[in-house]
């Protein structure tokens, strides 16, 4: 019997150890594994594994420690069979649906198998593959031992799950490389040496003379492993008293004498070895997270990187809009240029067919000036307006092709420039020359007249003359005064219809630059609307902590070895 736990920390360390294998997200097998131990640890029996060779060798080797026939020899041949001692003989098999139990163990027949087993269970039913036997012997309780026996082959659990091990090799082949190599996993795994009883059997099948070169080849192999080996050498299979003798002094002067020591550490190195599974895991945990977080970099830069790049279209359309704004600017201004001209060469026109420059200026002028910005204006609207209407329903395309949006239609323009208001200033000093028209047209006549009734030997014919010549001077510096006014109206006119057709392409311009700053503001409206709208990449969830997992699994591990004591072989110490 053992005491459990096998050493006051041991709880403490697997519950520990459990939480790691939690957050570290450990696979079924590591935490079955971790049962595996904590079941070792509980075990209230001693259990000696009968491991590798054949399952023939093993079961012979069973039933000879047992005293009775307790397993036939073909039981076994790839999974465990274990017999603990019982009040009754019995049987179960396991299979994916649990253990099974029967009520006599297959040993009448000396040709069961394992396969014949599962058939005999009629409970499992077919295809239901048989994993374990366990068989329960009264034989085995009646011995005094105090332990029980699992025949298994070389790999797997079953042997490392033992608090000691013995090893059948037949002579013909003794200490194989599969075999040393499993002795030497058992030793890595922290089963003592002294734990550890290689057999040899079945020396008969060795010529006599070569019998004792193989001993010693055994025990040199052994040594080469560790000093504490134990090795026992079956003579002859027929008779092997000795052989069984020298193991059972073995089980009871080794294996049962100090059975919690060598638990303890043994299964301190058992959960040492799931800690730095487990720290493997984390480790490896930790790369593909440095790897996701690498990979989700690269894709947020990417995304940013394209994210920008449509963000750059919109930038684009509105680098369109502000080119088609300065492009009907600069019609506008073409169309400016060209009614000032035509204007100042029509009112000059105008001017120059005038009899009375400040008549003309004070009347003419004002109603011309009106009717033809009138008339521009609404031809520039229609030159410009539908333009206007195009370009934004271009853009709207546009847009909605890239984002799937569209601009809102903007407000209607005012309508109007048809109350255009002229303001012409005063008249530049000019006087009224209809007046002056009359005094220079009359005042030569009546001159002549008074002469001719007054000035003796003035007679009429003199006096005609003289109204001729009079008013022909008069006519004179009319048409002098009239060329005089038109030439300071003249000097004026370009700047009164600059005036004028500036103040009215100011107001088109505005309607202009309100229609397409409106064209801006609505792509700008839809950037931000079309950049909010964006799910940004998600971020990764937290993960564990898989850089202090690992150091944890470190330092328990290093904890356990230190409490359990190191387990030493040829070249390894751990």
């Amino acid at each position: 019997m053992t005491e459990t736990p096998p050493y006051p920390a041991f709880r403490e360390r697997l519950a520990q150890t459990r939480e790691l294998a939690d957050r570290a997200g450990a696979a079924t097998g590591l935490l079955d594994e971790l049962s595996e131990v904590s079941a070792h640890a509980d075990r209230p029996l001693v259990r000696v594994a009968v491991a590798g060779c054949t399952a023939r060798e093993r079961n012979r080797l069973v039933n000879a420690l047992v005293g009775d026939r307790v397993l036939p020899p073909g039981i076994g041949d790839d999974i465990p069979v274990l017999v603990i001692p019982g009040a009754y003989d019995t049987w179960e098999t396991r299979t994916a649906q649990g253990w099974s139990v029967h009520s006599a163990p297959p040993t009448a027949d000396p040709t069961a198998s394992t396969d014949s087993v599962a058939r005999a269970a009629s409970d499992t039913g077919p295809g239901r593959e048989v994993t374990a036997v366990r068989v329960s012997s009264t034989a085995l309780a009646q011995t005094g031992l105090g332990l029980e026996l699992i025949s298994s082959p070389g790999g797997g659990e079953a042997p490392h799950s033992a608090d000691a091990v013995i090893l059948p090799v037949l002579a013909t082949a003794a200490v194989t490389h599969s075999e040393r190599a499993f002795l030497q996993d058992l030793l890595e795994h922290g089963l003592p040496a002294d734990h550890i009883l290689v057999g040899l059997t079945r020396t008969e099948l060795v010529d006599h003379e070569e019998r004792e070169d193989v001993v010693r080849y055994v025990h040199q192999r052994t040594r080469e492993l560790s000093s504490e080996l134990a090795v026992a050498v079956e003579r002859t299979s027929s008779d092997n008293g000795e052989f069984l003798t020298e193991i059972r002094s073995w089980i009871t002067g080794t294996v049962t004498t100090r059975p919690t020591n060598a638990r303890a550490r043994h299964v301190a190195h058992r959960l040492a070895d799931c800690l730095d599974r487990i720290g493997e895991l984390a480790r490896a945990g930790e790369r593909e997270a440095a790897e996701q977080r690498r990979r989700r970099a690269a894709e947020a830069e990417t995304a940013r990187v394209a994210h920008e790049a449509r963000l750059r279209r919109f930038d684009h359309f509105r680098e369109d809009v502000r080119a088609h704004r300065n492009a009907a600017y600069g019609r506008l201004r073409d169309e400016r240029d060209r009614i000032r001209a035509a204007l100042t060469k029509d009112l000059q026109h105008a001017l120059y067919s005038s009899g009375n420059p400040r008549v003309w200026w004070t009347t003419e002028l004002p109603h011309r000036l009106r009717n033809r910005l009138i008339a521009w204006n609404q031809s520039v609207r229609a030159l410009l307006q539908p333009a206007a209407a195009r370009e934004l329903r271009d853009i709207d395309r546009k847009v909605h092709q890239a984002f799937d949006l569209h601009l809102r239609a903007p407000q209607p323009p005012e309508s109007g420039f048809e109350e255009i208001e002229v303001a012409v200033p005063d008249d530049p000093g000019l006087t009224d020359l209809g007046k002056r028209r009359i005094v220079y047209r009359l005042a030569p006549s009546g001159a002549a007249l008074v002469a001719a009734l007054l000035v003796p030997g003035f007679g009429p014919v003199l006096a005609l003359t003289a109204s001729a010549v009079g008013t022909t001077l008069s006519e004179v510096r009319l048409r002098a005064l009239v060329g005089e006014q038109r030439d300071a109206v003249g000097d004026k006119l370009p700047g009164i219809v600059r005036e004028q057709v500036d103040s009215c392409a100011a107001t088109v311009r505005s309607e202009l630059q309100h229609l397409y700053q409106y064209m801006e503001d609505e792509v700008t409206r839809l950037r931000e609307e079309w950049h909010t709208r964006q799910a940004p990449v998600p971020h990764a969830a937290p993960g564990p902590d898989w850089s202090g997992i690992a150091a944890r699994t470190e330092r328990l591990a290093a904890e356990l070895l230190s409490e359990a004591g190191p387990v030493e072989t040829k070249g390894t110490t751990r």
